[in-house]
């Protein structure tokens, strides 16, 4: 990551840069507790002398989100903040895999979704450090579903925790010793009794996986919660179905999606959704939606995507490209 001197470094690590209320504080904090962190960072911080002054009220609630903002980082140890420091820039991603001997195709597809992957391994870090803050016993198991570039990225920034696969194996990423790699063709969720019972989870990753499959979301969901612990986490990534480029595209009478591919380990997209349809899916499968973002992550390089993106940030998310959900599966009662 570029260093911009230590004063910059701190300012901007500790959110403390931007004052105006922000949208990206997780759902799932008590709702007081959002509104007074909100009014924190609106209007009651004031530098004074290089010392930072805070309304007396407001002291504790700024202190609570604070301490939530710097966990994950603490938890990673030193090691671990080094690695996610160095992949949180998509550019760092991308550097990560220059070694690696991949054809044209593969670097194309890296470069398109290296966005994307740092957004999805912040993400991970962030659910990952409200696990360990509970005080679960043993290392933090995560299963990565649909084995890709994701997979070796998580196995980086989580070196001691148990990073399992699930799908079509993808021999470029190789279990290490305490990984395991599980074989399931997702579309056999529509039937029960084909569920692989393994232990489970604290955390699940489906990025950008659902679209790919011809079985119920529903049903796909219910399989996947099944391999969560009660407590724990989905992270789902997935193309938005209702995009500003796909409404142009039906406008002028073209069809936004390519047609099904004659390859069975990657036959394209069979359907795609939007934010509102995967969060209703979910709660039918027994998940709360705990954070939601829908952004332009996807980059192919041309001067044309760059400034559609630059454009599309200043429209409704339901005209942005992606959509990341975090999931909470509730602890049974």
């Amino acid at each position: 990551m570029r260093d911009g001197g230590p004063a910059q470094n701190v300012s901007h690590f500790l959110g403390l840069a931007a004052l105006a209320p922000r949208r990206d504080l997780p759902v799932c904090f008590p709702p007081v507790v959002l509104s007074h962190v909100r009014r924190v960072r609106a209007s009651a911080m004031v530098t004074l002398g290089g010392r930072l002054s805070l309304v007396p009220q407001h002291r504790l609630v700024f202190l609570t989100w604070l301490k939530l903002r710097l966990l994950p980082w603490a938890l990673l140890g030193s090691e671990g903040r080094a690695v996610m420091n160095n992949l949180c820039q998509a550019e760092e991603v991308l550097e990560y895999f220059k070694p690696w001997n991949l054809d044209d195709e593969s670097r194309q597809f890296l470069a398109y979704h290296s966005r994307r992957y740092s957004l999805l391994l912040r993400k991970v870090n962030a659910v990952a450090a409200r696990v360990q803050s509970a005080g679960r016993p043993g290392p933090l198991r995560i299963l990565d579903i649909g084995p890709g570039f994701q997979t070796e990225l998580l196995r980086q920034v989580f070196a001691t925790s148990v990073i399992n696969s699930l799908g079509f194996r993808d021999t470029r990423f190789q279990p290490r010793l305490q990984d395991r790699h599980f074989e399931f063709d997702l579309n056999d969720a529509q039937f029960a009794d084909k569920w692989p019972v393994f232990e489970a989870h604290d955390v699940i990753v489906m990025a950008e996986v659902i679209e790919h499959l011809y079985t119920a979301p529903t049903l796909v969901l219910r399989c996947v919660a099944s391999w969560l612990k009660s407590d724990g986490w989905l992270i789902v990534q997935t193309p938005n179905a209702c995009s500003l480029h796909k409404r142009l595209r039906l406008l002028v009478g073209r069809n936004p999606y390519e047609p099904i591919r004659v390859t069975r380990n990657n036959p394209g997209h069979f359907h795609e959704y939007t934010r509102g349809e995967l969060i209703s899916m979910g709660g039918e499968a027994g998940l709360v939606p705990a954070d939601v973002i829908s952004t332009n992550y996807f980059d192919n390089g041309s001067l044309s995507h760059k400034l559609y993106n630059a454009v599309s940030r200043f429209l409704p998310g339901s005209l942005r490209q992606g959509i990341t959900i975090t999931f909470h599966k509730q602890t049974s009662t």
